[in-house]
């Protein structure tokens, strides 16, 4: 890992330019050691674990937005809730004009405590929830939403692919679900010291305001959901992922789609380190009370049955690979390269296949260096291109689809050939529990007796099927003689 650092002098913050002497975990929490050269004598410094993203930062980001959002993009933004602190909740509501009714929205009850008007409804448009900041803490959320806000915010007039995006669908987006956790600086709990992305089940709208309000609004948008994604950050695993859930074997491909087409659209996103298991929905981390049954992924799923729901994470220090070979060789034609500044080893790379369109292509990476905020920013973007893809709506570089899945479906088949039978899920989940021990055993028993029989009959039948087949060779051979000596008498 890399802190970040900004004297007074500096506009942004950036990586600290040496590597960590040492990083060790005590009875106070993580220690972490690393050296720094002032530049001058009088130098203010401030260090941070990540790139800082305040509540107040936000405020004014969604303030920016408002004054400079052009025109011809719907941009209504409301208050949700109000914290327990008595923060705003604040929701944003993007899309074009297209499809925009007269009446407003319907006020659901506990929320939208303000007098402002609601959003305007929108007729034929699927709608995407995306959330961030659960965890106050992760911060490469919030850059993530930027770069997502950016696009679908600031465009030209000319860019057609996102003129497409917000003709064809609208976006709800709560930038930050734990304000007071935010604002008070917590890493992961609300002033309770509560983690509230385990009460998505039954949540309060007293306890927990905000995971109420995107509850409550993902069951009014109803059939008109089309995705809920939920932005992290990820303290251990390298790289950008997805967490997504486990379903039957036709759905699974269709989630596991949306996730490979966001690995090819954005290099600092990792398709092979996202996880689709069973276990990681009901899983139960060291310290949290609840099992991520209760996490917004699973909770929305449950509550309303979208498929594409999904949690976005995002490592806070470094990826699993860097940019292309091939793009750093352009670079060099263009560029005259600093040997002390722009040295860059091309023979320390590995070499990933995804499938582009209708071909395989290999593709060298150089490893990884730390992200920087342009780095999240381009994964907000790729959300947008792979909604898009997703649909068959990218103008601009279309993807094959249908190549695309069949791969998708083979892959799912080579890593879990069994997942999908029901038989085995149920004595999987019987295995679990001690009480249901002996009725798991009998079920395997069943299943292989099943199995068996079942072996046996298609044996059966491939043995009459090769009888008939055997005895038309020897009619027809027959019958071709004695038509051949007829026509010689």
């Amino acid at each position: 890992m890399l802190p970040v650092y900004r004297n007074t002098q500096m506009s942004h913050w950036r990586r600290i330019k040496h590597p960590i002497v040492s990083l060790e975990t005590t009875d106070k929490g993580l220690e972490v050691t690393f050296k720094h050269t002032f530049e001058t004598n009088n130098d203010i410094v401030f260090f941070a674990f990540t790139y800082p993203w305040s509540y107040s930062d936000n405020l004014e980001f969604l303030d920016y937005l408002h004054e400079k959002v052009p025109p011809f993009v719907y941009f209504h933004r409301d208050t949700i809730a109000f914290s327990r602190e008595n923060r705003k909740i604040e929701l944003l509501t993007i899309s074009s004009y297209k499809g925009l009714c007269e009446s407003e929205e319907k006020t659901i009850p506990n929320l939208f405590p303000t007098e402002n008007p609601r959003a305007k409804r929108f007729e034929n448009k699927p709608y995407v929830l995306i959330t961030a900041r659960v965890h106050p803490g992760e911060n490469p959320g919030s850059f993530v939403l930027n770069g997502l806000l950016k696009y679908l915010c600031l465009p030209k007039s000319t860019d057609f692919n996102c003129m497409n995006l917000l003709d064809n669908f609208v976006f709800v987006i709560i930038p930050m679900l734990n304000p007071d956790g935010v604002y008070k600086g917590h890493y992961r709990t609300d002033p309770q010291g509560l983690n509230l992305n385990r009460f998505y089940v039954n949540p309060s709208h007293i306890e927990h305001p905000s995971i109420y309000a995107v509850k409550e609004l993902a069951i009014y948008l109803d059939k008109r959901l089309y995705m809920y994604v939920d932005l992290h950050a990820h303290a251990s695993k390298k790289g950008c992922f997805i967490f997504g859930n486990s379903l039957d074997y036709k759905n699974q491909v269709d989630i596991c789609l949306f996730p490979k087409l966001l690995g090819m659209n954005s290099r600092n996103f990792d398709y092979e380190n996202c996880d689709f298991s069973q276990k990681n929905m009901f899983a139960k981390e060291k310290g949290d009370e609840f099992s991520k049954e209760g996490c917004g992924r699973v909770g929305i799923y449950k509550a309303t049955g979208v498929l594409y729901s999904y949690t976005l994470e995002c490592n806070y220090n470094i990826g699993i690979h860097g940019p292309e070979v091939d793009e750093i060789e352009e670079k060099k034609l263009q560029e005259v390269w600093l040997g002390n500044k722009n040295d860059m080893n091309l023979e320390d790379s590995r070499t990933l296949e995804f499938i582009m369109g209708n071909e395989i292509k290999k593709i060298d990476y150089l490893e990884a260096s730390p992200y920087t905020i342009e780095a999240y920013e381009d994964i907000g973007k790729g959300i947008c291109l792979s909604l898009l893809d997703l649909n068959d709506l990218n103008c601009e570089v279309p993807k094959n689809l249908r190549i695309l899945k069949m791969n998708l479906a083979a892959n799912l088949l080579k890593k879990a050939p069994f997942r999908f039978e029901p038989a085995l899920r149920k004595i999987m989940r019987a295995l679990t529990n001690p009480n249901e021990m002996k009725k798991a055993l009998k079920e395997i028993v069943g299943l292989i007796e099943k199995n068996r029989k079942n072996s046996e009959n298609k044996q059966k039948v491939e043995k009459e099927k090769l009888a008939i087949v055997a005895k038309n060779i020897t009619n027809n051979a027959n019958g071709g003689g004695l038509k051949a000596a007829q026509m010689k008498m």
